[in-house]
């Protein structure tokens, strides 16, 4: 089976998690024609391995020369992201806007900054004015009032660095609200999406690190390798309920429901299968955005025969939430699993954080030496 065929039976869809100028501008078409990506996704790490790897940027940045840093970032970030915006639009408008998006993230710096970050994704996303792009922002306490807020404004907005159930919960009630409030407002929901970026491999990341430690032989063999998938499937759980109601009502009045999209999906593990977060994830009306070396692997298995469709009725067998949590109970009587998620989060915002810090010194390093000439 065929990612594309995937994608037309299933609804599942795969979306690159990478971008820079040089693939948008020698290999981006090809992917979408070949139907092997519906969308993109970029992050402050992603755009600081772009801006460290690839020419083009340097010649930019000596360009733009403008005084302040900050906007030398967000101005190349923004035209990278338009520019694969418009190669992406004739699928958004094929997929009635649930897919084609690309997905461009607030500085982290204000995540935990409501105002900021509603300012700054307004300016954003009115810059590049297209109906596929969507403001990545991230779902801390601060940002899902932001969240709410700029969706009840009509912006289009990827919430990211989701770990926690309860989180996820609490996102699902921000789209409904702001969507619910904007029909009792009589105002149009059409063209509003949304997506919730649940957060995958890092979860094993950090619960294996632990495990080992207490290095416990029954209890590595019962949870290594498990729990990153087990936290997907109870959110997967709820996404499917919000189906049955909340969403049902708004799709009824024009709306969209607001998809799952499985993040940080490459295998980090080397004893762990290399696809073993997307195969594990194929679950229906869900997104996996994946980075271009997983792509790769990925496309290889279609060549190869080896995506097998019996994945998708093998996971939704495993959607078992009494099975899962009592799993997790007893987990937690050696880890606190809500505290690792927790940290999971804030430790996701100080990475994205330190990545447009080496991109400031990227651009910083570049005008120097451009000017030592």
């Amino acid at each position: 089976m065929g990612i594309k065929s995937i994608k037309e039976k299933y609804n599942y869809s795969i979306w690159l998690d990478y971008l820079d100028r040089e693939l948008i501008e020698t290999k981006l078409e090809e992917l979408i024609n070949k139907g092997y990506i519906f969308g993109i996704t970029t992050n402050p790490t992603i755009f600081n391995k772009a801006i460290s790897s690839v020419n083009y940027y340097k010649n930019k940045i000596n360009e733009l020369k403008l005084g302040n840093y900050y906007e030398i970032i967000e101005k190349l970030m923004i035209e990278d992201v338009k520019y694969a915006a418009q190669k992406l639009l004739k699928i958004y408008e094929q997929t009635d806007g649930y897919d084609g998006l690309v997905s461009i993230e607030v500085p982290p710096y204000i995540a935990y900054d409501y105002q900021a970050t509603i300012d700054k994704a307004i300016k954003i996303f009115n810059e590049i004015s297209m109906p596929n792009i969507m403001i990545k922002v991230p779902g801390t306490l601060e940002g899902l009032k932001a969240i709410e807020t700029l969706l009840y404004r009509g912006i289009n907005v990827n919430i990211t660095l989701l770990f926690s159930i309860e989180n996820y919960k609490q996102v699902l009630k921000c789209y409904v609200n702001a969507l619910t409030k904007r029909l009792q407002e009589n105002m149009d929901i059409k063209n509003i999406v949304s997506v919730a970026s649940f957060f995958v491999s890092r979860v094993d990341t950090s619960v294996d690190n632990i495990l080992l430690k207490i290095n416990n032989h029954s209890l590595n063999q019962r949870f290594l390798g498990k729990l990153a998938v087990l936290n997907s499937y109870l959110a997967y759980i709820q996404y499917k309920r919000y189906f049955e109601n909340d969403f049902k009502l708004i799709v009824s009045k024009g709306g969209k429901y607001q998809r799952i999209l499985w993040a940080s999906t490459s295998t980090k593990n080397p004893n762990y299968h290399p696809l073993k977060y997307v195969y594990e994830l194929f679950l229906d009306s869900s997104i996996n955005t994946i980075p271009y070396e997983t792509l790769n692997l990925l496309i290889n298995e279609e060549l190869n025969n080896n995506i097998k469709e019996e994945f998708f009725r093998i996971n939704n067998e495993k959607l078992n939430e009494d099975y899962i949590l009592n799993e997790i109970k007893e987990l937690n009587k050696y880890i606190n699993f809500d505290w690792v998620l927790n940290e999971l989060q804030y430790k996701g915002v100080t990475l994205f954080s330190e990545s447009y810090n080496e991109i400031l010194y990227n651009i910083i390093n570049t005008l120097e030496l451009i000017n030592l000439k």
